[in-house]
């Protein structure tokens, strides 16, 4: 497998076990090389690491893969992977979540989205961790989703708090 075909699939670990659309792999993964992604996919697919759908629009990399995955990286690795996959899930979940036109993108992302979120929240990744929490809710929320958006903004709340503070404005008193 190419070292390309091996950082894919670092970062593939990480998303849950949902097939993956495949314009995640046009985003460009920031703070790292610029990879072949289409072509690390394919070195997937040929040692059956991975799966392409039959219209080729998704793949998928099967849960026990990823587990397997994960477990053989050491610290540094897991970090710098995981920090990978929630970049690119960052960067791929544009578009405005309150406007349906946006759903047929980010709809295919969101379970994607939260298993990275839950893996930035073990690792204490704040950034940007806070805004993917808060754009979930907001997509969530727009779906009338209310009951699974409203942990996810109190989780966007917690770490812009913890990152920036408090609101520390006084009110005034009439």
């Amino acid at each position: 497998m190419s070292e390309a075909g091996r950082h894919l699939l670092e970062r593939l670990a990480f998303l849950a076990p949902d097939p993956v659309p495949m314009f995640l792999l046009d985003v460009a993964v920031p703070d790292a090389e610029a990879e072949d992604l289409r072509g690390a996919l394919t070195d997937l697919t040929a040692v059956s690491l991975a799966t392409l759908d039959l219209e080729g629009e998704r793949f998928s990399v099967h849960r026990l893969v990823q587990d397997v995955t994960r477990r053989s990286l050491n610290t540094a690795a897991f970090r710098q992977r995981m920090t990978e996959a929630l970049g690119s899930m960052n960067a791929a979940f544009e578009g405005d979540p309150d406007d349906i036109r946006t759903w047929a993108r980010l709809d295919p992302l969101a379970p994607h989205a939260r298993s990275v979120i839950e893996w930035a929240d073990c690792k204490g990744i704040a950034e940007p961790t806070a805004l993917l929490v808060k754009q979930l809710g907001v997509l969530l929320y727009a779906k009338s989703l209310y009951a699974q958006a409203e942990p996810l903004y109190r989780r966007a709340l917690a770490i812009s708090e913890a990152n920036f503070g408090p609101n520390t404005r006084k009110s005034r008193s009439a």
